[in-house]
């Protein structure tokens, strides 16, 4: 497999989609990001017409990121290209489905603008980004799980280095090298012996796309059936340690879902759970308990409710529409208040 360093791969998706399509593609790079959602514009000259047309460049493809962009463009933004690395068959299905245009590195397409049509699908990734970030640990599960902490516990970012780790847990040494390379990325700054987050909803988004497969997939979980699976015996369920997530935590906060998948995070022995609810391991059971991974209590701790951020970025992975609509709204009354 070829690799890349990470600034060339947005060319090399528009060299790959030139030799599919012979037309003349270029990205206008002068162009500043919009709302800091659009990265630029993207020109495509055909045999008889010219196009320009706005583009989101996002390097990984995953639920999350599909969700996120649902959530960010609405109605707001027609014809934006989504240019990334790979789209495998399946999500490129998904994505002509829920009519989310994109090309990747290997020619894959899918275009529906004006007179314009292009779906290319199934093509073998056959390049590998070079990613720069690897070299830090921003975007590790121990990096993550800092991020998570600093973003949704008030000035932790000012706490001695020893609170900043209990509260995240992870290790004392740990915590030096993320605040690094939060500065080294441009998301925080020293000033007058204090610390200022910049930069907060690129770092949500961040954490949102990477949350899925660098840190819960690490967590320890299982799935549970039970006999009778309505979702209104656990919207005020009231066990130590066990806090609602997801869907069911949407639905208890805003009203406007009916859970079809509960989302389950605890801590500590959760037999007493599982005896009083009848709960039945199956990994095709709609009752999913995910190991809790942060030691900080926040606003929603009393109602028993995962922190906001977190049920934001569970709901944006669904890929469900009405899932994210709900995710809309918990960050436009929840979580944006707080990104000044």
């Amino acid at each position: 497999m070829n690799s890349l360093d990470e600034n060339a791969w947005l060319n090399t998706a528009i060299e790959k989609l030139k030799e599919t399509t012979g037309y003349d593609i270029e990205l206008l790079n002068n162009v500043n990001r919009i709302d800091n959602i659009i990265d630029g514009k993207l020109l495509i000259k055909t045999p008889k017409n010219i196009y320009i047309y706005p583009y989101m460049g996002k390097k990984w493809m995953n639920n999350a990121v599909i969700g996120l962009m649902c959530h960010e463009l609405g109605n707001n933004y027609p014809n934006v290209i989504l240019i990334t690395n790979y789209v495998n068959k399946l999500a490129a299905e998904k994505l002509k489905e829920i009519d989310i245009q994109f090309i990747d590195m290997a020619g894959n397409a899918y275009m529906k603008c004006d007179e314009l049509f292009i779906y290319i699908n199934g093509r073998r990734n056959e390049t590998e980004i070079k990613n720069k970030q690897e070299t830090v640990r921003l975007y590790t599960t121990t990096g993550l799980k800092l991020i998570f902490t600093i973003l949704c516990v008030d000035n932790a970012i000012n706490k001695p280095y020893r609170q900043i780790a209990e509260l995240a847990g992870v290790a004392n040494g740990t915590v030096g090298w993320i605040i690094n390379d939060l500065i080294k990325l441009g998301y925080l700054i020293k000033k007058d012996k204090k610390r200022y987050l910049l930069n907060k909803e690129e770092l949500i988004k961040k954490w949102v796309e990477y949350y899925p497969f660098k840190l819960k997939n690490k967590l320890k979980k299982q799935k549970y059936r039970t006999q009778k699976n309505d979702w209104q015996n656990y919207i005020n369920i009231n066990f130590e340690g066990i806090y609602l997530g997801g869907e069911i935590a949407a639905a208890k906060i805003t009203n406007y879902l009916q859970p079809k998948y509960l989302t389950l995070y605890a801590e500590g022995n959760i037999n007493k759970l599982l005896i009083e609810k009848k709960m039945i391991q199956d990994a095709k059971g709609e009752i999913e308990i995910i190991h809790k991974f942060w030691n900080f209590k926040d606003a929603n701790d009393q109602e028993g409710i995962v922190p906001d951020l977190l049920i934001y970025a569970d709901l944006l992975a669904t890929e469900n529409g009405r899932n994210i609509e709900s995710a809309g709204m918990i960050y436009e009354q929840r979580i944006k208040r707080h990104l000044q």
